[in-house]
C-alpha cells in the first residue's frame, strides 16, 4: 500500500482516451536509500513522485481536497521525479 505524505499538485486533463487527474506527491518509502547488508535491511526513503489515474466516462470531475486524496489512493505507479534517487 502506497502511503501519501502530501500531494502538491494534482490536475484534470483531458487525452484523446479520456479525462485523466494528474498528481505529483511525496510518497513514503518508495526510494532505496541504503542497501541491505549482512545485518541490516535495505533503507528506504520519502520521495517527489508523480502518477495518474484515468476517470471512467460517468465519473464526476473531482472538485473537493478529499475527492483528489481518494483518486491519489487509487493511482497504481508512482514514478519518482529524481530519477537520481533510482
Amino acid at each position: 500500500m502506497t502511503f501519501i505524505l502530501e500531494i502538491q499538485h494534482r490536475e484534470i486533463v483531458h487525452h484523446p482516451s479520456g479525462w485523466f487527474v494528474e498528481f505529483q506527491a511525496v510518497i513514503d518509502d518508495v526510494v532505496q536509500t541504503s542497501c541491505a547488508t549482512f545485518y541490516d535491511p535495505p533503507q528506504y526513503s520519502s520521495a517527489v513522485c508523480e502518477g495518474s489515474i484515468m476517470l471512467a466516462d460517468d465519473d464526476p470531475l473531482p472538485m473537493t481536497d478529499a475527492e483528489f486524496a481518494e483518486l491519489a489512493e487509487d493511482v497504481s505507479t508512482w514514478t519518482p521525479l529524481n530519477a537520481d534517487l533510482i
